[in-house]
């Protein structure tokens, strides 16, 4: 008698139960990798969320961070405008907001009003998400315009101060040569390194 397709079948069977097997075996080492794995960012759902206007709109923060961002920067925003989109773009359950704003403001307005619109917006951001971390970032020296904003940056400050949250000059760094594009406003891609750069150790140190 001809017993090869007995043989056959029965090789058949052995190879689909081992690979079932094998499937089994990997899945729950899968499993046990990722128990004793500590949580990452993007695993834990832990996000930070700029808000702001084009300096935050133009960055490369995900790149420039190595994690991931809600980038919710819009060019030509003020501070107000920015605070009445915090409702809409803020997560209630935000870990850290990123803030950045003002540039606009110093061409348009005085710096008591820079403060106390910085005041506000930063009371939305705590109302929309308690929890969060706040980092408040300030305004860049804009040529023509220096006094003004050195003025808008010491309210910003305070106004930081006084939310709790944590304060980034950024004014040192780019005053380097090379690091504010050709328009005297807006950031060049080493501009926005140098701003990566001191935005991951404030990250750090929470």
């Amino acid at each position: 008698m001809d017993r090869r397709p007995t043989l056959l079948l029965t090789g058949a069977v052995l190879v689909i139960a081992v690979g079932m097997a094998l499937l089994a075996v990997l899945g729950e080492g899968g499993q046990r990798d990722g128990a004793g794995m500590p949580s990452t960012p993007s695993s834990s759902g832990a996000r930070v969320t700029l808000v702001g206007d084009s300096q935050v709109e133009r960055g490369p923060w995900a790149e420039l961070l190595g994690i991931p961002v809600d980038n919710e920067g819009v060019g030509g925003l003020e501070i107000r405008d920015v605070t009445a989109r915090v409702g809409q773009v803020v997560p209630e359950a935000a870990t850290t907001v990123v803030v950045w704003a003002g540039t606009n403001d110093v061409f348009r307005r005085g710096p008591d009003e820079v403060e106390s619109d910085m005041v506000a917006l930063l009371a939305a951001v705590d109302e929309r998400a308690p929890g969060a971390d706040v980092v408040m970032l300030t305004v860049p020296l804009l040529p023509g315009v220096e006094e003004d904003v050195r003025e808008a940056n010491a309210g910003l400050r305070r106004a930081a101060d006084r939310a709790g949250a944590q304060v980034l000059d950024v004014t040192d760094v780019l005053a380097a040569p090379g690091r504010i594009d050709g328009d005297g406003v807006h950031l060049t891609a080493d501009g926005y390194g140098a701003v990566g750069a001191l935005l991951r150790e404030a990250l750090a140190r929470g």
